[in-house]
């Protein structure tokens, strides 16, 4: 697919569509813009290519166990096209997502985080 200012251009079994730039994934990965709260945005159904609508809510924070401990996370709702709730931390990553998709509930939970590689904690493989 390409991408520009305007549209995203992708391809499903062989035929081109256009989505608007600022349609979400249904992997949900990044927060949603704060300005679009109460609006209905587009949801890229990536299993099919269909793009699909829902109203964005934002629900109370609420506070989630992780690996890490306890965590604040943000709450959204979508209800339309899509019924899904998903929780971010403080930096916009998701740790949580239920979702209902042909009557089947899923949910989807961080359950470890993994420390990144500072380069003075790596051990030496090679020498400097």
């Amino acid at each position: 697919g390409a991408a520009t200012k305007q549209n995203l251009q992708y391809e499903v079994n062989g035929e081109t569509h256009r989505a608007p730039s600022d349609i979400w994934a249904c992997s949900y990965w990044r927060e949603p813009d704060p300005k679009r709260i109460g609006q209905n945005v587009r949801v890229l159904d990536s299993d099919k290519g269909r793009q699909l609508t829902a109203t964005l809510e934002r629900l109370e924070p609420e506070t989630l166990k992780t690996d890490a401990g306890m965590i604040k996370a943000s709450h959204y709702r979508m209800g339309g096209d899509v019924e899904v709730d998903v929780w971010y931390d403080q930096h916009g990553l998701i740790v949580r997502q239920e979702s209902v998709e042909t009557g089947h509930k899923t949910l989807v939970e961080l359950t470890k985080i993994r420390k990144p590689v500072v380069e003075a904690e790596a051990p030496r493989l090679l020498p400097r």
